[in-house]
């Protein structure tokens, strides 16, 4: 990338992170956490309520994981005095997903309670799930939790094989599209395994390339019969 180019680019980052910090409230669900890990104190009522998500086992609550995973990984004290609070926030978010289901490869019942509202075959929600759980364990073992290694070992093994793949059959979906490249962003900044954060970038960048065949140059997202207004 040109250097002025990239000079715009990181322009345009700092106005929006100002725009963002200039607005009244905290947002939705995702702006709130946006504002959190940019040092504004943490929206309870958000946070409580994507925890609750997890833990009633909501239809589609990967949704509300993904978000839990940022936040898990960028969540920083503003100041020294706020250390013990961040934790504890880490702690609640740990404390939900460690028994997540993410996928049904127990024999227990009990660990596949919750199973039946989360959907396996979508693109979306197999990157959000798998995904998560990769970068779950990734976390508890850095906290030298225990884990369950039989469930973990199958579903690595099944992220890289979707990873591997190389196919993004929703990539032009804009209903989709959000969460796919939420799921991708996710491992490829957190991951500390190379080979997954390799095969996540490739395909962040076919979605990339993908979306930018159907953009106009005013921002408007040409997909079968929708326009959707991209923000660039």
């Amino acid at each position: 990338m040109e250097s002025v180019e990239l000079e715009e680019y990181e322009a345009r980052v700092d106005s929006f992170k100002a725009t963002l910090l200039g607005e009244e409230g905290d947002g939705g669900k995702h702006t709130f956490v946006i504002k959190a890990c940019l040092g504004h104190k943490l929206n309870r009522s958000h946070f409580t309520s994507l925890l609750h998500d997890v833990d009633t086992r909501a239809k589609d609550v990967d949704f509300s994981i993904i978000i839990l995973v940022r936040l898990l990984f960028l969540l920083q004290p503003s100041s020294p005095d706020r250390a013990k609070n961040t934790d504890a926030v880490k702690q609640q978010i740990l404390s939900s997903l460690a028994s997540f289901p993410f996928w049904p490869s127990s024999d227990n019942e009990e660990d596949r309670e919750g199973c039946e509202n989360l959907c396996f075959w979508s693109e979306n929600h197999i990157l959000m799930l798998l995904g998560s759980a990769h970068l779950v364990r990734q976390f508890m073992q850095q906290q030298r939790h225990k884990i369950l290694s039989r469930a973990a070992a199958l579903e690595e093994a099944l992220l890289l094989s979707f990873l591997s793949s190389g196919v993004i059959f929703e990539v032009l979906s804009h209903v989709y599209m959000p969460y796919t490249l939420s799921a991708l962003f996710n491992l490829y900044d957190f991951s500390e395994n190379a080979e997954v954060r390799v095969r996540a970038k490739n395909m962040i960048d076919t979605c990339v390339q993908q979306l930018m065949f159907v953009t106009t140059c005013t921002g408007n997202i040409h997909i079968s019969t929708h326009t959707h207004k991209c923000t660039r």
